[in-house]
């Protein structure tokens, strides 16, 4: 009765002890969607808001994209700005080959002088990270106030994998960056 008792206990242990530590896993980051993927989701016909949406969505990755780039050179290219950079310039892939499925041209970058006025207000990588932060946060209510109106599927799907992968990656390592 004794052992019987003894592993009872072990076997009971041993499952909380396991369901203790998948609990404890880490929730996989989403991936962005490749280009590939893009490529092969339905085309539908633009709106005028869709096409808006796409062109706000471009002028403020440019912006991050250039204030992560001058960040990462004045700090020696400090993590975690390179990364967010790197990311930055898939999510411009990204929605480049979403404009050529449509047949249109990626705009050209006007964002040198507003990246600029967020440089200058960075003395510390503290500073920087807290503008990474603002960036990132900024992104994600744009993207999600742009959502609502948008109907067409790739859009949206473009959108929502941009979207996650700045909230779950970018996000984090600029909270982890402070």
């Amino acid at each position: 009765m004794k052992k019987l008792f003894c592993l009872v206990l072990i076997v009971v242990f041993t499952s909380i002890s396991t369901n203790c530590s998948i609990s404890k896993k880490k929730k996989p980051i989403p991936t962005l969607m490749t280009v590939e993927e893009v490529a092969s989701l339905p085309k539908q016909d633009l709106s005028s808001n869709e096409l808006e949406a796409i062109y706000k969505v471009v002028m403020q990755e440019y912006l991050t994209k250039n204030v992560y780039y001058q960040v990462s050179s004045r700090f020696t290219n400090e993590e975690p700005f390179l990364t967010a950079y790197n990311e930055e310039e898939k999510i411009l892939q990204l929605i480049s080959s979403l404009l050529s499925k449509y047949t249109l041209a990626l705009p050209g970058d006007e964002t040198q002088s507003e990246a600029q006025e967020y440089i200058r207000k960075i003395r510390f990588q503290t500073d920087a990270c807290e503008i990474g932060s603002k960036l990132e946060f900024t992104k994600y209510t744009l993207y999600d106030s742009l959502l609502k109106n948008i109907d067409n599927e790739d859009i949206q799907k473009v959108f929502y994998s941009i979207l996650n992968t700045s909230v779950e990656k970018n996000m984090k390592l600029f909270e982890d960056c402070n």
